[in-house]
């Protein structure tokens, strides 16, 4: 039997091109239908990086950018400001600092998972890329623009392990990166009690994946 009045967060990509307001509406519809609720987070920060890389600018000119561009995002899907988490008031929560200082040691120390990070940006931006004349994973615009991957891996890890969320929309599928991780296969990676439910869209409709409590 489900949890009632469950609630999930949804990571909006600044420059993703697949988002519509028509999908947000839909996944509102399914939650509402459950009686749970959805949090959306604009992923404003880690946009610097590719606004950085993609259209050579500073990385403060491209924070300012990306902050201008989030908004707009929120404004194009429709996303009134009570549905939108602070990130001010997400990182405390879910232990951003440790998360991402976690992260970035094991990319700096282990050589599989720097592989692993590198090839999911290069796929994840490949279209972007090409046009800049990038064409493998091992090119230095890819190791500036993996930054963005692992800042968001910080926020993942984050609520998978301290909540406040009983889990994530991700509608074109989780990466396979995030996936070993909840698995604990590059480090200890311990589900908030309750576990963990991954939410996407398949071709029969919304999905609920439920990942168990992982032992560390």
């Amino acid at each position: 039997m489900l949890d009632e009045h469950r609630s999930f967060f949804w990571l909006i990509s600044v420059g993703s091109g697949r988002l519509s307001s028509g999908l947000v509406t839909e996944y509102r519809s399914w939650a509402e239908e459950l009686g749970d609720r959805i949090h959306f987070m604009v992923l404003e920060a880690p946009e610097r990086f590719n606004v950085s890389i993609f259209e050579g600018r500073s990385l403060p000119d491209a924070a300012l950018i990306a902050k201008q561009r989030a908004w707009a995002v929120q404004r194009e899907l429709n996303l009134p400001s009570s549905e939108v988490t602070p990130w001010a008031r997400l990182r405390d929560q879910i232990g951003y600092s440790f998360q991402r200082e976690r992260i970035y040691a094991q990319y700096n120390k282990d050589r599989s998972f720097e592989r692993h990070c590198l090839s999911q940006t290069y796929s994840n931006l490949q279209p972007r890329f090409r046009r800049v004349g990038v064409d493998r994973k091992t090119h230095p615009k890819v190791k500036i623009a993996v930054n963005y991957l692992l800042e968001e891996l910080a926020i993942k890890i984050g609520v998978f392990e301290n909540g406040p969320f009983d889990g994530e929309i991700v509608p074109f599928g989780e990466m396979e990166v995030t996936k070993r991780i909840y698995s604990g296969h590059y480090f200890p990676c311990t589900c908030r009690a309750g576990g963990f439910r991954v939410i996407t869209k398949t071709a029969l409709g919304v999905s609920e994946e439920l990942w168990p409590i992982a032992s560390s």
